[in-house]
This record gives structure tokens, sequence and C-alpha cells, in this order.
């Protein structure tokens, strides 16, 4: 075996050596960027022949240890003679040839070249001729120069060289020191400005000249030149110097283009400030044919302003546009603005997140250095779902997130700070199974300020389609991690301060015009903590209506509270609360949170008005600048009203209209919108007050229009329009208390309709002037066709005009144009040729006038044929008479309708001046509509609830009590509203429910409800004919005479109750207020008052044994009391038809949990609640938080979405935690509950071998303490059998040993288990040794090689942090341990080209830069050193037992 070693020995040095030639020979290409200067000078500028010539070989510039050139000479004027080196330098090659010279210096120790440069070497020549001399630096040998002039080292790292020859020595060294003494003098001018104090644009320009002008002096070929530019330059820096108003070109201001050009923009962290320089935006937009997000900036003039690399155009104003996009590869997209005369630029950074990609990681969070929940040294606030706000006053952190995989696919998320720095990747792949991995970060060192990280998972966005199929784009999910680093240590005292600056309100109409009210600064008290409340400043605003701009004629009714707060530097704030419905409030572009509404009524909604009473509060919850410290500032606003009278403006002014169609009509006007409140602001309900008459309404002009004192639907009024005009409204409420009053006016308009009537009947009768029918006198026909034409023009001016941009001004010019007409047309009547007849004797008493007629009806058959004239001398004449209708009479409408019939006499009549032609007016009835009802379509009672629409049974419940009159009516079969009785019903006409005629088939006549349980046969069916309104029905031919009999079985119930729970063993009594709703036809109606409801000890229900009308079952609202030391755990509810009330104690005696142990299984639920109960009211339950013991990462606890005492647990990492309530109003004992998370798999540790005859103990994490819900098996007893997890062996062979947990998880998939496969061999025939442990450790002799690297370390992933017994999976460049990965890649110093190095510890920077690496000559002894002790183990290795 010993040729074994020989060759271990052999690979060992070859190993050795590859690794040492492969890091010497890149080495010397690396170029750190540092650069070095060579110069050949001359002693003299011309010789004599014979001469000596010392040509100085010198450095300049960077440090350096080793130097070489190579230079050519004209033999024929210089002769080589020898080489001196300078002082500390050997040399180790010099190659003298004829008209050439190779040369390799160096030294022991760095040299740091002077500004007079370090002489490596002093070459002597002889002068062949006279006169000046000179020599090139050329390309030298590829073994010592590589094929360089000159080169210039450090260590192993080649600095980039220039070589040039001076032939003047004294007078380089002269320039030289002269352009040393002019930098010297420039950086000493401008250190001096910079010290004496200058702004950060100053600094910069400041900072620039001296860069620039360096390189000009360097440049300079004269002294005069160096002069020359070191004085530009001090010039120069003299101007910066005096310029203190130059600064960075800024953002001045930022608006979002999307919404009219706001300066509040929402969705988007930090707010505008010219300052801040980074932004989020929170909204994701799709990354495929995505909107993007449309801005506009603004900026001084003279600045130029690029977006992502592409210039913008920036107007006049110095206003720009700019889109920032969604992008699929990208996140960070740039503005820069750039000063044209200072050259000075800004960069702004908006970060935007596009949706379309998931998965692949979850469950982000920020721990501390050690991987610990961070407690409250770290707080987080969620800004959307890509962007999360953090505040830490920790300056080292770790990432940890879930990482996930589909199925057969590889996940790669990368950690990257805001510059797009790779600090390290993350990597987790599946196989045939989806697989998801938790992973924690190398340590983040912070600035700090704000530090930007970014998640980023590499994807694919399948939103695109091409070809019916979708297309993958790659694209980043990616989730920005902002986080604000405040030193706790930092003595500024700003930091923490939560105190605000100042809070004001003020009052506003929501019109333009509207007046403001004085601002009012708002003063707070310090509250401790208590029982029911957090600590808290707290302040009390009391307001009257008095405190509101109204105007004088209360234009200004709607009116806005605006909450101010001025903000200290640094502080943040959120708005909640306000009246109406409490809700976050955002900031508006005046810089106030609007907080409140009150409205001109508060209608049936019961709004909040002025005049009414109203409190409310609202939260500013501070953050201080460190992000850490909060506090809460609650204002109670508490608005007190006063007794009004308030008509909003749109009943202040009401329209309605005459139309050609109906110039007789009625029209509802309602006047819900009235708002009545009494004394203490408290509102009055207007429908009740115009039904009990404490509010009257007053047309005071009853000639336009009149009310019929009724109301309709609760608080319409069904108004008729009797002439075009003006009326005021008067509104008087006066119940005894206080009297109110309130005016409105309706003006009752023509439509342009109308003017179109009246000009087709001047038109008419103009035609039969012209034609001769009827004479008139001269000039009247003239009269009426230019008032025709004036008529006409009115006309077309607003024929198409929409009614609803129109003014009442216009309206009136229509009325006009209406009443001159009909004015012509009268006078153009009367002045027809014929008898004056001053009189209609009779007329129209003696006519037998119809006030109505049927819808078939034709008008000669109800109108006159003649009527009796008399004239002036008394003269009575019979005379013929036809009559115009208007509107047109139209049989086949079908709507009831008012007809105009006005009297046109026979040719030769006239009525004298004064004397009305006869008119009447007669009401054309409904056309009936007949109504074929199929079965679906004939229904039962309301009451009844039926299986379907076919059904010919059904059941009705009826309370014990219930009369027969209440069910079966005679005086009302049909069972029409307004008196007891049912009837069938049907609801054809829409949604509209309506009775139908009925005809009770059997009605029983031992009825009777004293038992409950009895039941009764009634039979009904339609009978046709005509029901509601004008509606006759029938029943559809196609309806079986089987199906047209109803049966209805009416069954004795017990009426509903009221229980009261939880004040059982008290001595409270209650007084119980409320009120009833009954519904009739499927409309509710008005809720009534109930009978106060008094219950107490020993008589905690109440029968409610009312009944509807048509028996429907009432809705109730109770109102429950208040009692001392109990809350109202559920609002009153209803259940089985039962209401309750349920009251539970408001002192807190004990929490004590169901389970003392759970159980969990990775990624899946369990549940828990407290054996109190119902004891608690539903609130405790939802006030009560937990507590983690060591911390959150292992199980997370959150409230069922059904609230109260019912918990779910979530176990979100492997591990055991102990989870507390915490309720600060307990008052006893709290328990606990261990949580015990297992893997989705076990992984069974303890060995694979053992001897037959031996026993071994088996394991798995945290089996001890969930031994008891463990099973064990084995595949095959005879060989191997297993207990408690102590396994025995029988013979040899193979057996599988599966372990299964019973978990306390929600599903089927209630187990957890793992596999291991024991050998079993045989004894040992000796006896010796005892066979092999299932410790994993070798104990017999033999076989088994191990070094000092890796005997005896613990099992561990790569990453180098112990884990013992841990599952690992590859991850990436790192190795997880399925716990948290502590994933070690240093990105600090390459980017990220050492990831998976394995060095633990390790701290990744965001505040600085990148380092350069290491030097190759410290890379080649460390990875040298290793190749030695990997060569020093083969050669020292030995089987265990040998010497």
């Amino acid at each position: 075996m010993r040729y074994k070693e020989t060759i271990k020995r052999g690979i060992s040095l070859l190993l050795v050596l590859v690794l040492t030639v492969s890091l010497i020979v890149p080495a010397a290409a690396v170029d750190g960027g540092c650069g070095a200067e060579m110069v050949a000078a001359f002693d003299k500028t011309s010789y004599s022949a014979g001469e000596t010539v010392t040509v100085t070989f010198m450095v300049y510039g960077a440090d350096f240890d080793a130097a070489g050139f190579h230079v050519t000479y004209d033999q024929s004027s210089l002769k080589y003679q020898s080489v001196q080196t300078g002082s500390g330098f050997t040399m180790p090659v010099c190659k003298a040839q004829e008209s050439a010279l190779e040369l390799m210096v160096e030294s022991d120790s760095v040299q740091q070249p002077a500004s007079s440069g370090t002489v490596i070497a002093k070459v002597t020549f002889n002068a062949v001729t006279g006169g000046a001399k000179t020599l090139t630096f050329t390309s030298g040998s590829a073994a010592y120069l590589e094929r360089k002039n000159a080169v210039v080292y450090n260590g192993y790292q080649a600095l980039n060289v220039t070589a040039g020859v001076a032939v003047d020595a004294a007078a380089d060294a002269a320039l030289r020191q002269a352009k040393a003494d002019a930098v010297a003098q420039l950086e000493t001018d401008i250190n001096g400005k910079l010290e004496a104090g200058v702004t950060v644009a100053q600094r910069e320009l400041l900072l620039r000249c001296l860069q620039g002008s360096r390189a000009a002096i360097h440049s300079a070929k004269t002294q005069e030149e160096v002069v020359d530019e070191l004085n530009k330059a001090l010039k120069r820096a003299a101007e910066i110097a005096a310029e203190t108003t130059l600064e960075f070109p800024k953002l001045t201001a930022l608006y979002d283009a999307e919404n009219n050009d706001s300066t509040t923009i929402s969705n988007m962290y930090p707010s505008f400030s010219p300052d801040a320089t980074a932004y989020f935006l929170c909204n994701s937009r799709p990354i495929i044919n995505g909107t993007p997000r449309s801005f506009k900036g603004a900026t001084a003039t003279g600045v130029t302003v690029t977006f992502n690399g592409e210039a913008v155009s920036v107007a006049a104003d110095g206003t720009f546009a700019f889109a920032v996009p969604f992008q699929a590869m990208e996140n960070c997209n740039t503005l820069v603005l750039t000063d044209e005369n200072t050259g000075l630029s800004t960069t702004y950074a908006f970060y935007s997140f596009g949706s379309g990609v998931s998965g692949g990681f979850s469950n982000v969070k920020v721990y501390d250095e050690e991987g610990n929940a961070p407690g409250d040294k770290i707080q987080e606030a969620s800004l959307s779902g890509s962007i999360t706000r953090f505040s830490s006053n920790i300056d080292k952190v770790r990432i940890g997130f879930d990482g996930s995989a589909a199925a057969n696919q590889e996940c790669l998320v990368e950690l990257v700070d805001g510059n797009g720095r790779v600090l390290q990747s993350f990597t987790t792949a599946s196989g045939d199974k989806a697989v998801s991995q938790t992973f924690l970060s190398d340590v983040i060192q912070l600035k700090k300020g704000t530090n930007c990280l970014l998640l980023r998972y590499h994807g694919v966005d399948k939103s695109k389609y091409e070809g019916g199929k979708p297309v993958e784009t790659p694209a980043y999910r990616t989730k920005a991690l902002v986080i604000n680093y405040i030193d706790p240590s930092d003595s500024d005292p700003t930091l923490k301060d939560t105190e605000l600056k100042k809070v004001e309100l003020y009052i506003k109409g929501i019109t333009s015009d509207a007046v403001p009210t004085e601002s009012q600064e708002i003063k707070f008290q310090w509250k401790e903590k208590t029982k029911t409340t957090p600590a808290r400043w707290e302040s009390t605003v009391e307001l009257s209506p008095d405190d509101f701009n109204l105007g004088e004629n209360l234009e200004y009714l709607s009116q806005v509270i605006h909450l101010c707060v001025d903000l200290k530097d640094g502080q943040e704030i959120t708005v909640t609360g306000g009246n109406e419905t409490p809700q976050p409030r955002t900031l508006l572009p005046d810089g106030s949170y609007h907080v409140a509404d009150y409205y001109e009524s508060f209608g049936s909604a019961n709004k909040p008005t002025v005049m009414k009473k109203d409190s409310f509060t609202v939260t500013i919850n501070v953050t201080a600048k460190n992000g850490i410290d909060k506090a809460i500032y609650l204002i109670t606003v508490n608005k007190s009203g006063r007794a009004a009278l308030v008509v909003p403006k749109i009943y202040r002014s009401r329209e309605l209209t005459i139309t050609d169609k109906n110039p007789i009509r009625t029209q509802q006007l309602t006047f819900n919108g009235v708002s009545i409140t009494d004394a203490e602001g408290l509102p009055i309900n207007t429908a009740r007050a115009l039904e009990d008459e404490t509010l009257k309404i007053e047309f005071l002009n009853p000639e336009v229009a009149s009310w019929d004192g009724k109301t309709r639907n609760g608080d319409n009024l069904t108004v008729s329009l009797l002439a075009q005009g003006k009326t005021d409204i008067k509104l008087t409420y006066d119940d005894g208390d206080f009297h109110l009053e309130g005016t409105a006016v309706l003006y009752v308009n023509y439509t342009v309709g109308m003017l179109a009537v009246a000009s087709g009947d001047a038109y008419d009768l103009w035609r039969e002037a012209e034609n001769g029918v009827r004479k008139y006198e001269d000039g009247a026909a003239d009269a009426l066709l230019k008032a025709y034409q004036d008529a006409n023009k009115v006309y077309d001016k607003y024929e198409n005009k929409d009614r609803r941009l129109m003014k009442q001004t216009e309206f009136d010019k229509i009325n006009c144009a209406v009443n001159d007409l009909r004015a012509a047309i009268d006078a153009f009547k009367r002045k027809e040729i014929g008898i004056k007849i001053v009189e209609f004797p009779g007329w129209p008493e003696d006519y037998d006038l119809p006030e109505s007629v049927s819808y078939n009806e034709k008008p000669s058959n109800f109108t006159p044929k003649t009527l009796i004239g008399k004239d002036v001398d008394g003269k009575e004449y019979k005379i013929k008479v036809t009559w115009s209708c208007k509107p047109t009479w139209d049989s086949t409408e079908w709507a009831a309708k008012y007809y105009t019939f006005t009297a046109a006499l026979e040719p030769g009549y006239v009525p004298a001046e004064n004397v009305d032609f006869p008119t009447f007016d007669v009401l054309k009835d409904q056309r009936p509509l007949g109504v074929k009802l199929s079965k679906n379509q004939v229904k039962f009672p309301s009451a009844c609830p039926t299986s379907g629409g076919k059904a010919t049974t059904a059941t009705l419940s009826v309370y014990k009590g219930t009369t027969l009159e209440e069910i079966y009516n005679p005086d009302n079969p049909n069972g029409k509203p307004g008196a007891p009785g049912l009837g069938l019903e049907t609801s054809v006409r829409g949604g509209y429910t309506t009775w139908l005629p009925t005809e009770w088939l059997k009605v029983p006549d031992n009825f009777s409800s004293e038992n409950v349980g009895d039941t009764f046969e009634f039979q009904l069916t339609l009978k046709p004919g005509k029901g509601d309104d004008w509606v006759e029905y029938d029943w559809s031919n196609d309806v079986p005479e089987n199906q047209k009999i109803y049966t209805m079985i009416v069954q004795i119930v017990d009426p509903p109750t009221l229980t009261v729970t939880g004040l059982e063993d008290t001595k409270h009594i209650v007084t119980i207020n409320g009120t009833k709703t009954d519904t009739v036809f499927g409309e509710p109606q008005d809720p009534v008052q109930i009978d106060t409801i008094t219950l107490g000890p020993n008589n905690w229900r109440y029968v409610l044994s009312d009944r509807g009308e048509k028996l429907f079952p009432l809705k109730y609202e109770f109102v429950a009391p208040t009692v001392t030391g109990y809350s109202i755990s559920k609002e009153p509810y209803e259940k089985g038809g039962n209401w309750f009330i349920e009251y539970t104690q408001d002192k807190v005696n004990s929490l004590t949990l169901e389970d003392s142990r759970l159980i969990l299984i990775k990624n899946k639920q369990g549940t828990t609640s407290f054996v109190e109960d119902t004891k608690y009211s539903a609130a405790v339950y939802d006030e009560i938080t937990w507590k983690y013991a060591p911390d959150k990462g292992i199980a997370d606890v959150e409230q069922n979405q059904s609230g109260g005492n019912n918990y779910q647990i979530k176990g979100t990492a492997e591990g055991k935690t102990i989870i507390t309530p915490v309720y600060d109003k307990a008052e006893g004992e709290i328990t606990s509950c261990t949580v015990i998370v297992l893997p989705e798999s076990l992984t069974i540790t303890g060995g694979q071998s053992l001897q037959e005859g031996s026993k071994g103990q088996l394991s798995f994490d945290y089996f001890s303490v969930v031994k008891d819900r463990t099973e064990w098996d084995s595949s095959d007893t005879n060989i191997a059998t297993v207990k408690d997890g102590v396994v025995t062996a029988r013979k040899a062979g193979e057996a599988t040993i599966t372990a299964t947990v019973t978990a306390d998880v929600l599903g089927s998939e209630k187990k957890v288990s793992g596999t291991c496969t024991i050998t079993v061999t045989p004894a040992d025939p000796g006896g010796g040794g005892g066979g092999r442990t299932l410790s994993g450790q070798a104990v017999s002799g033999g076989g088994d090689y191990r070094d000092l690297l890796t005997d005896p370390l613990p099992q561990q992933g790569s990453n180098g942090t112990n884990k013992p017994n841990a599952n690992t999976a590859q991850a990436g460049t790192s190795q997880t341990t399925g716990q948290k990965s502590e994933t070690t890649t240093d990105a600090a110093g390459n980017g990220g080209d050492d990831a998976g190095s394995g060095t633990t510890g390790r701290v990744i920077s965001v505040s600085k830069g990148d380092k350069s690496p290491g030097s190759a000559k410290e890379l080649a002894v460390i990875l040298i050193s290793c190749s030695v002790l990997l060569a020093a183990g083969i050669f020292r290795g030995k089987k265990r037992g040998e010497d």
C-alpha cells in the first residue's frame, strides 16, 4: 500500500505548484488603477565628443518596489559604459546590447517617491560625437518587461506607467518643482477656503477646480505655463468662494399629472421635498402594457433635465413632464438635473414596482444581527404590497424571508442595495413537488438615515399572449425595504420628539366663494393610561352654529371642518376619525385634513348638519423622527345645535312644468330635505311632523298651485298645477314649545312645447281668416301673424336647449311668449265680425257635463252641440258649437288624464269683451289592463313561506291568540291593505306586489288559536276581475283547474320572545325601548314605537305577541340600556325568530387557554380559545394581543375573521415557542401555551447500523416534548422492533423505521412522519467491540480516514453555522439548514463575487462604496497555506490504530 501514499504525496505537491503558478501569473496582470511616471533625464543639454553622458532614470507618482525599462539609442552618437542602481535597489537583470539596454531593479522595501522622484538607476555613456543626445523607450522582452517599454510594480500589482525623456535634468527638475509648488499653493488656498466654511455646492465646485487645475498644471510644458495655470485656478477658486448663493439644481415642485397637477401626490413615499432625492411609488401597474405614472416637475431656469438617460424638454417657466415606467428588469428610474452654468447636477431616484410576477418570496422580515426578532427596536409600517418601511435603532440587521419554488423550478432571489449592487443571492430548487425554504441574509451594516434595500425575485410575466398562448417575459418581482436608522446614542432630542408644533382647525363652506373662519389653535393636556384608554394627549373643542360662516341668507349651509397639523422636522402622522363614518383622512392640496362634513339637510340618512347636535373624535398618531417613538393626540369635537327650520337651497327655488301633453296635471313635490331641529339640536322627523300637523305648508298664491293637504309616502305633496306663475310656499313648525318658519318658492313654467301648441292654434285661426271662413276686422289677421312670428323666434331659440342648463330668466321668456301669443289669439277671436254675446245663460250648471269619462268614451257623446247665448239687448240665440280639445283626445293612452274643451261658436257669433269662451275639464279614466296570470304569478300571502312558484300548498304560522278575521275577513276577502285579512298576491307589475281578487273556497268553522300545534285548512283561488287600481286579472289559459286551488295550512305557534342573558345572577332591572316595523306586500312600513319592556330578576324573557297587518313577522329594533359593570357583547339580534340581548361582565378575572400545548406543522394552522367563552364580551377578545417567547418567528396568532373567542395559530417556522395572551385589564391569572412547530417531514437521527442483540435510541427534533403523540413502526419486526424510539436489533437485515406524530392542525392531514433505514449486522463472534451506536460516529477500527480539517467537527452546512442534525438543502451559493438559512455571501467588497465563501459573521455595508480586493500576494498566501494543510493531511493521514 506504500505506492498509494506516494501517489497522494505527488498529487499534493502538484496541487501546491498549480495553485502557486495560477496565483502568481495573473497577479502580475492586476491593475489597481494607480499610475507612475518614469523619466530618463540627461545631465546636460549638449556634450563634446568623448565627454561622459549621465542619464538618470527616475520614478514619480505611486509607491513601488520594482521597476524596469528598455531603451534604444544611436550607437554612432552614444556608447554604453556602465549602470549604477539607485539607493536601496538591486539589479537582478541588466542586458546591455549594441544600441539597446534592458534593466530590472527591485527593492526590499516599498519606495515612496517624493515630488522630486526616486532614482532607480544611473546609466553612463560616452559621447561619440558632440551635440545634444537622446534615447528612446521601446518595447522590451516578454520575459522581463512583458513587451512593454517600462514597468513599475508594487508587490504583484502592475502599475500604469508613462515613460519619457528629459534632455535637461536640471530644467526638468526645476519644472517639476514648480509644478509641485504650484499644486501645494493651490491645495493650501482651496483647503483654507473649505475650512473657512462653504456651502455644499461651493465645496463641490472647489474640489472640481482643484482636480482640474492639478491636471492642467501637470500638463504645463514650461514654468511660465505653470504660473499661468496656477493663477487661473486661484482666480476661479476665489470666484467660487465669493458666490455664496451657489446651489445644486433642485426640483422646486412636483405635481401629480394624473390628478390635475395636484401638489398632494398619493401613493408615493416620502412626500415631496426638494431635499429628498429618493421616492418610492406605492402603487403597482402591469409590467406588460402598463401605463407609466405621469408627473410634472419644476426647476429653475438654466437647468437641463434627463430622465433615464433621455433628454427632457423644459418649458420657459421651468416645468417639464416625465412618466415613470414599470419595467420588467429595472426598478430605479433616474431624473438628473444639471445646471448649465456651474455643471452641478442632482439625481433624483424614482423606484417603481410593476405587477405581473408572483411567487418567489413571502413573509419578509427584518431581524437583529443574531437573527432574532428585534422587538420594539425596529418598527414596521407597510406602505404597499411592494414597499415596507422600517425604523430601526440598531445598526446591524438581517433580512429574513421564505423563498419558494414551484415544482421542477429554481427560485433565485437577490438582495440589492439602492444603487443596484447585488449584496447577496439566494437560490432554492424543487423536484416534482413545490418547496418552500426560509432564508436569513448576512449582517447588513446600516448607515444613519435612510437605507434602501431591494429584495428581487427573478421570475416571468405571463400576461402577454401570442397565438393564443402566454409568452414568458423575464421580469422581477421586487419588494423595497426602506430602513431609517437612528443611532440610539444620538443625544439629539429632536429624534424622539413627538410633540407637534401646532394643531389648528378652521371651518369653510364647500363653495369657492365661501369665507373660511379664523384658525383656532387646539391645546392639549397629557392623560395617563387607564384601564380603558392608552396614554395620550387629549383636547376637547366646543363649537356652536355661531362658529360657522353661513352667510346672511344661509347660502353656505354645506360646511367642512379642516384640521391643520404643523409638524417638526422628520415627524410623520396619520389622521383618523371624523364625523359620519370615522376613517383615515388624507392630506389635501391646501395642507389640511378634511375631518368633518356638514350638509344642508340631514334627510332620511340622518346626516350631520350645522344646526343639528353633533360630536366626533379625531385621532392623530405621531411618529418621531427616529421612527420608534410614538404618541397619540385625541381631539373630541362637541358641536351644539339649536332650534331651526332649514330649507335647503335646492328647495328654496323649485320648478314644476305645464306641458303640452299635460296642461292640467298634478306633480309630486318632496320636502324630505327640510331639516327641523329642536332647542337642543335634536332632529325632528319631517314626515311625522306633516302627519301630526305640527309642520304646516301653505301655498300663498293658490291660483298658480294648490295642495290637497295630504302627504304621500311620508313627505311628498301632490300639487295641482293651475296656471303658469310663481307662488311662495310658507313652512311653519309649531309644537307649542317653539315656533319656526321657513320659505320656499315654486315656479310653474311652460315648456317650449306649450309654445308650439299655441303657435299651431294661431296659425290655424290665421288660415281660417285668409280662407274667408270667418270675417274679422281690418288688421286683426296681420296682428295675429306678427304675434305668431314673434313666438316662433322664441321657439326656435329654445327648441333644442336642455332645460337643466337654463335659468329662470330664460324660462320667463318662454312663459311670456306663450302668454303673449294666447292673448293675441284671444284678441283676434274677439275681433270676429258678428253678434256680440254678453252671456251664456245656464253655463255650465245647466249642461250635463261629466267630471270623468271612460277611457273609450267619445267626446261627441258628452260635449254639448249647442249653447244658449244672449246679446246686449237680452235676445237669446241657440248657437251651434264645436269643441277644441287640449291636449288632443287619445283613447289609446293608458294613463288617466285631464282634457280641456273650449267652445268655438259658429261664424257670426263672438263673445263680447270680458266674456270668456265656454270651457270645461274632464278626466279620462285609466285604460284597464287585462293581465293573464300563470301559475307562478299567483302567490300565497307574503306571510306564507313556499317552496316554489308551482306550489299549491303552503303553511302559515300564526301566533297563539290570532283571530280568524286576521286570516279571512269577510269584509276584506281580497286582503287589501289598510284592514285585517289576507288574500292572494302577485308581483306581475315589476317588483311591486299587490293584492288579487280572491275567492275563499274553504274556511274552517272550528278555527281557534288557543292550542299551540293545532292546524287548520283554508282554500282560496283567484277570482277573475278588477284588482288593484285599473288592472283586470284572470287565469292564463294553460293553467289546469286542479292547480287553481291554493291550500293554506294554518299552524298555531308560540310568538317570538326577547331574552336578556348575562344578568341572570344579578339584581339589575333593565328597561328596553325600541321600534317595530311591519311589512305589507313586501314594502316596509314606518317604524312604530313599542311599549316599554321591563325585565329583571326571575324574569329575563318577554313575549312579543304583536302581529303585523298581514301577519308578516314584525322587524324589531331594540335599544339595550347601559348596565353598570357590564358591556353589551352583541347588539340586540334575531336568531331562529327570537330576539336576544347579551351582556358580558366588564371585569376580566382570568384568561385560561383551552390548550397548554399545541403541536403544529409548518405552514399549517391550528386553533385555540379561552375556556371563559361567553363570560366576557367580544370586545375583550378583540383587544387581546399576544407575546411570544423567544420570538414571533415560529408561530403567529390571529383572531378568526368571525371575531370573538376564536383564534388561529399558524406554524411559520420549525421550533418551539410559548404564546401568552396580553390583556391590560385582566385582574387574575393568565395562562400560556407551548407551541411546537414540526417540519413538514420529520428527520430521524440516531444512526443506521446496529449489531444483533444491541439497542439504540432514535430521535427527531422536539421528540421529547411530543413523545406522547408519537407512534413508532417497523417495516420488519423480525429484523428490528421499535418502542418509544428505542430500536432493538433482532437479526441481520434492513428494516425501515417510521415515526408519526399527530398534530393539532385543521384539515384532514393532521399527521407528519419521517423514516430511516436500520441495518442490522451479525453479532461479533469474538464478542468484542460491542457493535456500533446510533450516534453516527465510528467506534470500531479500520478504514476511516480523517484529517485535521474535517475531524472532529460536528455536521454543519457550508456556511459554517453549526446545525447538528440539520436537513441541508443546496441554496445557490450558500447552504440552508431547514431553519433560518444564514447565508454568508460577502457583497461589501466585491459586489457578490465571493458568494458562498463560507465565512460566518460577515457584515455587508450599505453605507460605503466598494473596497478593493486584497492583493493577489495575500490571496496566494491563503490558498497556498490551504494547499499545504491539505497535503499535510494526506501525508499524515493514517488508519486509526496505526502509529
